[in-house]
């Protein structure tokens, strides 16, 4: 058997892949150089595609069909059952379309698919369930050419990443699948450049709101010891303020009115205020067929009255007592005669033909808001209807394949774990 492979991110993971499950000595490796490759090469891949193998006058190209003939189908390297293997499949693609994205380290796209993965690896050892898989081997050595050329702070930015490559590069057999990638050192304390800066560089020129959402308590500390002085002087030096009412306006103008423009301006998940609530009693409308009724206890010492189409989609016996994620921020709206407090959050599939409500991990505290990595701005008491801010928010809500709830990449989460659904993947969330 003759294995053809380039310094693409497919043939390192076919290599990295026979390697660590000891497979490697089935086959005779050919390392293709670009400006030489083989008449033998050509016939077996026609289109000069890697990795391929060629035996007994059969000809494979890809790391599916080449692994699978390579290596026992049950390996757990595949996964270990078939939701698993089809998550395997999804990071497969979606590391083959960061690869390109890497070469250009300031682009949007890239940075976006870069918070994805540091989102998806907070709770996480592995890529895929609790043991090593292709998506692992795939992200390894695409990793390492990220990680390494990343600074201290772009590190501190995406910790969960970091922390997720260092374990992958420690990892028995991974790293010394590819001596010519030297270790990367990686700096676990808070770094020196940004303790002397009190702010953060950011990775990417978007905004230096993003900094803030990938960044920790800490830096939050150094920021507002950056701002103290200031304060300090104002109150040392209450003569220099002119008084009366046109100095009023002018120092709400000064001081207040650009941090209000700023909150106006942002319209993200931060300014929906979800909490988690409990259902204490649920009936039927008594003038809509459709609408439920509930009692929801959200820890404010008196339930909200919640209307709710749901009575196509879940039973009424299914909608007591049962912990639900409720948006507590939306003006009262009278249904058919009565007065809805709040809203249920639920998923549903594409032809709306089935409906699942969201469900808080069990230990989610009654009342406590959501919380959303990398938005960290506290949400509105009311939010206006003519500004639509809900309406603007909503379409970035969906379940995953996972079948965790997400606004865009970012999941739902509670103080103890993340908001999933039963059974809905890839669903609209309302």
């Amino acid at each position: 058997m003759s294995l053809f492979v380039g310094s693409d991110l497919l043939s390192q993971t076919v290599q990295l892949a026979l390697k660590v499950t000891n497979t490697q000595n089935k086959v005779k490796v050919i390392q293709l150089d670009e400006s030489k490759k083989s008449n033998e090469f050509a016939t077996v891949s026609p289109k000069g595609e890697s990795p391929a193998l060629s035996f007994n006058g059969k000809n494979l190209i890809g790391v599916d069909p080449i692994l699978n003939e390579l290596i026992d189908k049950d390996n757990s390297i595949f996964g270990t059952n078939a939701t698993e293997k089809k998550e395997v499949e999804k990071q497969l693609k979606f590391a083959k379309e960061l690869a390109p994205l890497s070469n250009s380290p300031k682009d949007s796209k890239f940075l976006g698919k870069l918070h994805k993965i540091n989102s998806d690896m907070q709770f996480s050892v592995f890529c895929v369930g609790n043991h090593l898989t292709l998506a692992d081997l795939a992200y390894f050595p695409l990793l390492h050419k990220i990680v390494s050329g990343f600074s201290e702070s772009e590190r501190f930015a995406f910790p969960n990443l970091t922390r997720y490559f260092d374990f992958l590069q420690h990892y028995e057999g991974i790293h010394s699948s590819f001596p010519s990638l030297p270790t990367v050192s990686i700096n676990r304390n808070f770094p020196d450049e940004l303790v002397q800066k009190k702010h953060v560089a950011t990775p990417t020129s978007e905004s230096s709101e993003h900094v803030e959402q990938s960044t920790s308590k800490q830096e939050a500390v150094v920021v507002s010891e950056e701002k103290k002085p200031q304060q300090q002087e104002k109150k040392e030096n209450p003569k220099s303020e002119k008084s009366g009412t046109a100095a009023k306006n002018e120092g709400t103008q000064k001081k207040g009115q650009q941090p209000a423009a700023k909150s106006e301006e942002r319209v993200d998940i931060s300014r929906i205020d979800i909490r988690v609530g409990k259902i204490l009693t649920c009936k039927k409308h008594e003038k809509a067929e459709s609408l439920y009724v509930e009692e929801i206890d959200l820890g404010e010492g008196k339930p909200r009255q919640v209307v709710s189409g749901l009575v196509k989609f879940i039973p009424l016996d299914q909608m007591q007592g049962i912990d639900v994620c409720v948006v507590c921020n939306l003006k009262p709206a009278n249904l058919v005669g009565v007065k809805s407090e709040a809203m249920v959050l639920a998923a549903s599939n594409s032809d709306h033909t089935q409906v699942e409500l969201l469900i808080p991990p069990p230990g989610s505290k009654i009342g406590e808001k959501l919380k959303f990595d990398g938005y960290p701005g506290e949400p509105d008491e009311q939010l206006n209807p003519k500004k639509k801010v809900w309406e603007q928010v909503q379409p970035d809500l969906h379940s995953g394949s996972d079948l965790v709830a997400y606004y865009k990449d970012v999941p739902f989460k509670t103080s103890a774990g993340l908001v999933k659904v039963k059974s809905i993947t890839n669903g609209n969330i309302k």
